[in-house]
């Protein structure tokens, strides 16, 4: 029995051993054709000839149309004539042109009886048709044309109506490239040159249309914009009185400098110029560019043309630019312009790898790879073999070795390094907290079990008071941070998951820091007894973290924020024990001393890592309506539990002045952001100052909380908190990214630093009127004033302390962050340190020593297909990166 057994696991294992070799075969040619797939996106106004280029690459690349195509065609030509002769007769009507007295009764009988979409032509329709373009009145109105809406291919099929009328009528491809039909949608074609996969996207052009674009941004390898230059003295269809161009070169100025495609290679075809020949002769450009003061021939006005286009293009050095003039409708002209679009998408591709090259081989290796990958993009097959064996380090086929692995394993090793270096600190620390809490701390002696009964109410209500706002900042901590950050697509896991691992660490470390201040300052170390005051205190200090991780978030490793985070919370216990313990300044809320100190020292970090560990210019740096929603989540969280973490350490008499005010602050700093929002963005609503505004309020009220600023102070306070916050971000925070390039990933100094400084000068003005009036405090006077008169020069010092140190720190923490050149590989990406489905699947593929191309040649795609078995068909569905090892 046993023997059996074992030949018949024999057996199988060989047989799952073939499969899964036929499985892994199919994976490697699947990932083989994505690997070497080139996105191309068209854009361009409507009319402007994108759906003419796709047919021309059906002609050039796929063999022609079909004969169900070539019957479509048909049909929508025999309509576009009725079509086109039924928009004459309006025109004649509109521009005062008298139709010759035998075909006015014709004419509108023509408009009141004919369909146009009906695809027949009788006999008798087709003498109508060229009775009526036989009109002078006719051809008077196809001249003038600009001033009404007629396609540019009417003449050409006008001209052929016996042609198209007769019963074996076929559309030949010249036909089928002049015909037209509105692009509705996305419409996608797929060719193979050179062993590349080319995907042309073709997305209407329509106004209606243009909100579908942004779902086609991802991926793109190159831009195609196309503009019809003949369009210049014509008039959009869906605004009478908007030129044409103009219009163009609007959406091309939006569209070409959106963030997607900042980096990537840009086309722009100057489209019609057989047309524009024409009309140059007769009508001057200075109808669409009253500006222009050249001749008016076709050579100084087209390079005036394409100059006004160029202009409009940001940072042009970053991106290579081509500019072609064509005639879609010209195959010969279409094809040379579009190998030399796919040669430009090569070079690119050549240029970019030899820069990542050269930064990290030696010149013997680079020659050799080179070499290579020249061969790469026509044969991907080609490989250099390093084995010891092969020392010419010949090109051997087929694949044994990744082309670029020597690469991927430096990034690898290089980033497993610091992921090290993370590990080992974050051990040691914990371990240190654990040794400090286990000699140093003790529990509160309130709690103990020999203390009096008598006094178990007293007990109850402290702890149902301080554990109520410790669960309420709790939740403003991790809820409100965590979501309000979690805007961007690809970096929620991170978002969301080091706000809370910076919290823990937080919290510990800050008790610890607060301790040894407040015990210094006594000059007395014993054992403290933790209360959750002190928790409170260390979600303070947690807090002041977060703010500066919002500024510098997607930019940085776990290591960095490791770092940051331990070096921030001994500058921010320092700057707390001079500011507050010493200088006795006012700050309940921690306007100065978190939001302004936070806000600052993260805008300092972000100084050094503006050209060094990422730009917002990343691709990846995107958010959507999903993301967008989970912030609203935080925003509404914090709103709600703001008044908590403005009173949470107040006197039980001032608590209730320090809800009430907050509360007015933040309605009236959310009434100020919908109110001054919609002047900054046409009249709409922009998510990013509502969300930031709202809030803005209360910080601002959060150092005079406690304070009688009265009722009408405090919306004060917090309406101005609203208004300026939406005003330093769309002023202040873009001028600093234009000029300074200093960048905000959350928006903090909007949503914390100006609200916090506003805070600031709030508790200086109050605190120098208020204490003019003792009687208004009930015998609090001297627990919240422990200046007393002096306290105005105690708040200003705190003021300036918080806004000094937090600077002075952030940008020696900086330094030594640029100087380390410690940097995330993938910017504003989960992927990198977190693991799910996707990134367990690329970590298989990297450990095993199967063939692959270069892992970032290309973004990872999904993959469908169909895998031969004796059992019949497997479907499989599953990234392109997909590991034998998972059969």
């Amino acid at each position: 029995m046993g023997k059996k057994q074992s030949k018949e696991k024999r057996k199988e294992y060989k047989r799952q051993t073939k499969k899964n070799k036929r499985i892994q075969k199919q994976f490697e040619q699947q990932k083989h054709k994505d690997d070497n797939e080139v996105k191309i996106l068209l854009l361009g106004t409507g009319d402007s000839g994108k759906s003419t280029i796709v047919k021309q690459m059906q002609i050039l690349y796929k063999g022609g149309f079909h004969k169900d195509e070539i019957e479509i065609y048909k049909n929508v030509i025999r309509s576009n004539v009725k079509s086109y002769i039924k928009t004459l007769i309006k025109a004649c009507g509109t521009l005062n042109i008298e139709i010759d007295e035998k075909n006015r009764v014709l004419s509108q009988d023509f408009l009141e009886t004919v369909r146009k979409n009906s695809p027949e032509i009788t006999e008798e329709l087709r003498e109508d048709l060229k009775t009526l373009w036989g009109d002078k009145a006719f051809k008077e109105a196809y001249t003038r044309r600009d001033e009404f809406q007629l396609p540019d291919a009417a003449k050409f099929f006008l001209d052929q109506i016996d042609t198209i009328a007769d019963k074996n009528f076929k559309p030949k491809e010249k036909d089928i490239l002049f015909c037209r039909i509105p692009t509705v949608g996305v419409k996608e074609i797929n060719f193979e040159v050179n062993d590349h996969v080319w995907r042309l996207i073709d997305v209407g052009g329509q106004r209606s249309e243009r909100r579908k674009w942004i779902h086609q941004f991802e991926n793109v390898n190159m831009l195609i914009f196309i503009v019809a230059a003949s369009e210049y003295n014509q008039l959009l269809y869906e605004e009478q009185n908007t030129n044409r161009m103009q219009e163009s070169l609007q959406v091309f100025k939006k569209h070409v400098n959106n963030e997607f495609f900042k980096k990537k290679d840009l086309v722009i075809l100057l489209n019609k110029i057989d047309l524009f020949k024409e009309k140059i002769a007769k009508y001057p450009i200075t109808k669409c560019f009253p500006a222009y003061s050249g001749k008016n021939n076709f050579e100084e006005t087209s390079k005036y043309i394409k100059k006004q286009y160029l202009s409009l293009v940001k940072k042009k050095k970053k991106r290579k630019i081509n500019c072609h003039f064509t005639c879609s409708t010209n195959t010969d002209m279409t094809k040379k312009v579009i190998e030399s679009v796919l040669n430009t998408v090569i070079k690119s591709d050549i240029n970019r790898y030899f820069i990542l090259i050269n930064s990290d081989f030696g010149k013997k290796k680079n020659k050799i790879t080179k070499i290579a990958f020249l061969n790469h993009l026509y044969d991907p097959n080609l490989v250099v073999d390093r084995s010891a064996k092969n020392q010419n380090n010949k090109l051997t086929h087929p694949i044994q070795d990744n082309l670029f692995s020597s690469f991927r394993d430096y990034t690898c090793m290089k980033n497993q390094q610091t992921q090290k270096i993370f590990f080992s600190l974050l051990l040691f620390l914990q371990i240190v907290f654990i040794i400090i809490y286990g000699v140093w701390f003790k529990y509160d002696e309130t709690f103990d079990e020999t203390y009096n009964e008598g006094d178990q109410e007293i007990i109850d209500s402290r702890v149902d008071r301080y554990y109520f706002y410790y669960t309420n900042i709790a939740l403003f901590v991790l809820v409100g941070f965590g979501f309000i950050r979690s805007f961007l697509r690809f970096y929620g896991y991170s978002s969301v998951g080091y706000t809370l691992f910076l919290t823990a660490f937080c919290l510990q470390f800050g008790i610890i820091l607060k301790v040894f201040w407040d015990q210094l300052h006594d000059g007395n170390f014993m054992k403290h007894s933790l209360t959750i005051d002190d928790l409170i205190e260390g979600l303070y200090c947690a807090s002041t973290v977060l703010i500066s991780f919002g500024v510098i978030l997607g930019r940085t490793t776990p290591f960095q924020m490791l770092m940051i985070a331990f070096c921030e919370l001994i500058l921010y216990s320092f700057n707390y024990y001079f500011s507050i313990v010493l200088a006795e300044g006012i700050d309940l809320g921690r306007s100065m001393t978190v939001h302004t100190f936070g806000s600052f020292f993260g805008f300092a970090i972000s100084v050094f890592l503006r050209q060094h560990n990422g730009t917002l210019q990343n691709e990846k740096y995107i958010s959507d309506s999903y993301s967008e929603m989970f912030t609203w989540i935080g925003t509404l969280i914090m709103w709600v539990m703001f008044p908590s973490f403005n009173t949470a350490l107040a006197t039980p008499q001032s608590s209730y002045r320090s809800i009430i005010n907050t509360l007015l602050a933040i309605c009236s700093s959310c009434c100020a952001s919908f109110l001054l929002s919609p002047f900054f963005n046409k009249g709409k609503f922009n998510v990013i100052d509502i969300q930031g505004a709202t809030l803005a309020g209360g910080i601002a009220i959060g150092s005079s909380a406690n304070l009688c600023v009265s009722l009408y102070g405090a919306m004060i306070i917090g309406f101005a908190g609203g208004l300026f916050s939406i005003i330093g971000y769309e002023i202040l925070s873009k001028q600093l990214k234009n000029r300074f390039n200093v960048e905000d990933s959350c928006r903090i100094m909007n949503l914390h630093g100006i609200p916090g400084i506003i805070g600031g000068i709030a508790s200086i003005v109050t605190t120098h009127f208020g204490t003019k009036d003792h009687d208004l405090y009930d015998g609090e006077f001297e627990r919240i004033f422990p200046r007393s008169d002096n306290q105005t020069k105690s708040q200003a010092a705190c003021f300036i302390m918080s806004f000094v140190i937090s600077l002075f720190g952030g940008c020696i923490i900086g330094l030594l962050i640029y100087l380390m050149k410690i940097k995330p590989d993938k910017p504003f990406d989960d992927s990198e340190f977190w693991s799910d489905s996707k990134s367990k699947q690329e970590d298989i593929d990297t450990d095993t020593n199967r063939s692959s191309t270069f892992s970032d040649y290309s973004t990872t795609k999904r993959s469908t297909f169909d895998v031969e078995d004796k059992n019949g068909k497997i479907n499989i569905s599953n990234s392109s990166d997909f590991s034998s090892d998972n059969v």
